[in-house]
C-alpha cells in the first residue's frame, strides 16, 4: 500500500476493529475516517490548538463521501472563552501541505467552529459538505473563521495510530523559531485523535439516499445542471442499494428520451409535492 494511502473504514460498533471497505459492497451506508484509537478522555493536555498552531491530519479517501460529522479527541481552555476552527482542505497529493498561509480560498472545502469541553473528551460536530476522491486535511485551529478560542488535542502514547497514519501524516502551522513567519511543517507528534463521520455515495445519487432514480433527476436540476452530473445520474440510473459506483462503471446506459424524462420528470415531481399526511 502506497505510504499515506487510505480507504475509508467503516468502525464496528463495540470494537476498536475496523473493516476494510472494499468491492464498493457498502455504499450508501456510514463510514468513519480515524486517524488514531481513542482512549481514556479526562485528560487536561495535548499538543496545543492556538492562534500560533494549527494541527492537521491528511488522509485519502478513493470514493465521493458525503460528510455529516467531524471531530476528535479534544479540549478547550477554560480560561480562554470561544470557540476552535475545524477546517476541510483540498490537497494536491497526501503527501502535500496547504498552498496558501495558511489557506488559499480554492482550496477550502468547509468550515465551522465548536468548543470542546474542559477535561478532554471526544467531541462531534456538524460540518455538512462533499468530498470528491483525492487527498485532504482536517485542520483544527483558532484565529480564523470567527473562532476565537483555544484548546489542545490529546497526543499520549495511549493512543495508537491507526496505519497507514502516522507521525508523518500530522501537519502543524506553526513558526519555526522565534521571530521566523508561521509555515507548515511536519513530524512534530502523533498519536492524535481525528474523526470524520460519512457516508459513501453513488454518483449521480443527489439525494443520498443510496438509490439513483427519478428524484435524483429533479434534485439534479435544481442543484447541478451540468452535463456531467446529468450523465452521472444516467449511467448510475436505477442502481439499486448495496452495489457500488464501480459495479457497472463499464455498462452504457442507453440514452433516455426526452419523453421518458419528462415522465421521470414528471413523477418525481408529484412525489416532491405529495403533501404529508
Amino acid at each position: 500500500m502506497k505510504r499515506h494511502s487510505f480507504m475509508p473504514l467503516l468502525v464496528c460498533p463495540g470494537t476498536l476493529l475496523a473493516c476494510l471497505l472494499c468491492n464498493n459492497e457498502l455504499i450508501g451506508q456510514p463510514v468513519v475516517l480515524e486517524s488514531a484509537v481513542m482512549e481514556t478522555p479526562g485528560r487536561f493536555g495535548g499538543t496545543n490548538i492556538t492562534t500560533s498552531q494549527f494541527v492537521g491530519w491528511r488522509f485519502q479517501t478513493s470514493h465521493s463521501l458525503a460528510v455529516d460529522h467531524i471531530g476528535g479527541h479534544l479540549l478547550s481552555f477554560p480560561d480562554e472563552p470561544g470557540n476552535i476552527f475545524a477546517a476541510l482542505v483540498r490537497l494536491p497529493s497526501i503527501d502535500s501541505v496547504p498552498m496558501g498561509a495558511p489557506f488559499n480560498p480554492d482550496e477550502i472545502v468547509a468550515t465551522t467552529t465548536f468548543r470542546p469541553p474542559f477535561p478532554s473528551a471526544e467531541v462531534f460536530t456538524p460540518l455538512s459538505t462533499m468530498l470528491a476522491p483525492g487527498s485532504y486535511t482536517l485542520v483544527f485551529g483558532t484565529g480564523l473563521f470567527g473562532a476565537t478560542g483555544a484548546g489542545a488535542i490529546h497526543n499520549g502514547d495511549d493512543q495508537p495510530d491507526i496505519p497507514p497514519t502516522n507521525l508523518s501524516s500530522f501537519i502543524f502551522w506553526s513558526r519555526p523559531f522565534a521571530g521566523q513567519p508561521p509555515e507548515w511543517r511536519l513530524n512534530l507528534a502523533s498519536h492524535m485523535r481525528f474523526v470524520i463521520q460519512a457516508q459513501i455515495v453513488i454518483p449521480g445519487d443527489y439525494n443520498h439516499n443510496g438509490v439513483v432514480d427519478a428524484a435524483d433527476y429533479v434534485m439534479w436540476r435544481k442543484t447541478d445542471g451540468t452535463p456531467d452530473g446529468y450523465n452521472a445520474w444516467r449511467t448510475h440510473f436505477g442502481q439499486p442499494p448495496g452495489n457500488g459506483a464501480g459495479a457497472n462503471a463499464n455498462t452504457a446506459v442507453p440514452e433516455p428520451t426526452t419523453f421518458m424524462l419528462i415522465i421521470l420528470a414528471t413523477a418525481a415531481w408529484y412525489i416532491w409535492r405529495r403533501p404529508t399526511i
